[in-house]
């Protein structure tokens, strides 16, 4: 899993759309989303990924993954998590 680390204004200007994502606070001006490691694509000036859903959005035969298509001057970091790192953080894949 991947943790990127956008901008909570990010977050802000996709409005409704934030809600099917799960989200974890953090401190300072950034929010982590987890990503499928796979799915990560470099495309300047935009990085596409697949971020995991949040918990009340999904309901059975619908995707554990959302696309996104992040600009990259919002994205501060993103690191590769091992599984029982994401559930340090509150993720569980």
């Amino acid at each position: 899993m991947l943790a990127i680390y956008v901008t909570k204004k990010w977050v802000e200007k996709i409005g409704l759309a934030a809600d099917l994502i799960l989200l974890t606070e953090s401190k300072g001006d950034y929010t982590i989303l987890m990503a499928d490691e796979k799915s990560l694509k470099d495309s300047y000036p935009f990085v596409y990924a697949e971020v995991c859903r949040h918990p009340k959005t999904a309901t059975r035969g619908r995707q554990t993954f959302i696309k996104v298509k992040i600009p990259s001057g919002e994205i501060a970091a993103i690191f590769d998590f091992t599984e029982s790192d994401s559930k340090k953080i509150g993720f569980v894949a």
